[in-house]
């Protein structure tokens, strides 16, 4: 077997998607000098684990969780900019598994490019190590092996919000209010994300309020519903645990 070339790397296997909506909620605020579980707002421990040692896995920042300038760099980039420093991080990172996509590779080949090169042991963490670095590789624009496991994205759009009422008459000829002077009635279900279960149906979040007024502890626990419902959706095969006992990202 070949020596690992990235014998202190451990890949990611979080969802990607938990990753990328992090970065991007760092960019609205100065960063400050450490990265720690207090920015994560009401995401699980093991979100919380998982993302500081991925952050520590790219370089993003160092064992004492301090900002790298990589971190910098990736969280203030603007447009397209963030996906070609992502590509970079891709590159530095993952050299061998771009070079099996660059040739053309099957995902048997794959799967053995991570335990070869990132001595990925377990099946459980190998397969949602691969599923990260193909969705971090889609977010990036770097071209993948038409031979690898396709990613799907989430299926849920938000709903239509309902039209005003038209203004009315009563009885006595007086016009009656309409829904822009009357007091705001409840949006019943005004915004979906729907997922479709693996053993089948679907199971839907319906919401009456419009999630980009949320704000605070609302806004946190609203949209850590909406990442893991995204992620499960995303995902090729979901356990019934995660992370397993023993997989290398238990550990921040």
């Amino acid at each position: 077997m070949p020596e690992p070339s990235h014998q202190g790397l451990k890949p990611p296997y979080m969802a990607f998607q938990t990753f990328w909506n992090f970065i991007e909620g760092l960019s609205g605020h100065p960063l400050p000098p450490l990265i720690d579980r207090s920015l994560m707002g009401s995401k699980s421990g093991t979100d919380q684990a998982n993302l500081i040692s991925t952050l520590k896995t790219l370089g993003l920042i160092d064992d004492q969780q301090s900002v790298q300038p990589a971190l910098t760099a990736l969280v203030y980039a603007e447009g397209d900019h963030r996906s070609t420093l992502l590509a970079d991080l891709l590159q530095e990172h993952y050299a061998e598994a771009l070079e099996v996509s660059a040739s053309n590779g099957t995902s048997t080949q794959l799967e053995q490019c991570f335990r070869d090169n990132y001595a990925v042991v377990s099946a459980v963490t190998l397969r949602k190590s691969i599923t990260f670095f193909l969705h971090a590789a889609r977010a990036a624009g770097v071209p993948i092996s038409p031979h690898f496991k396709q990613t799907r994205g989430g299926q849920g759009a938000p709903g239509q919000p309902r039209k005003r009422t038209a203004k009315r008459k009563s009885r006595n000829g007086i016009a009656a209010p309409s829904s822009a002077t009357a007091p705001p009635s409840p949006q019943v279900d005004a915004y979906r994300l729907s997922v479709n279960l693996q053993t089948g149906g679907t199971m839907t979040l319906a919401v009456n309020v419009n999630p980009i007024s949320l704000r605070g502890e609302d806004r946190a626990f609203f949209y850590d519903i909406v990442d893991k419902m995204a992620d499960y959706d995303q995902a090729d095969v979901v356990e019934a645990s995660y992370p397993a006992e023993g997989d290398p990202m238990d550990e921040a």
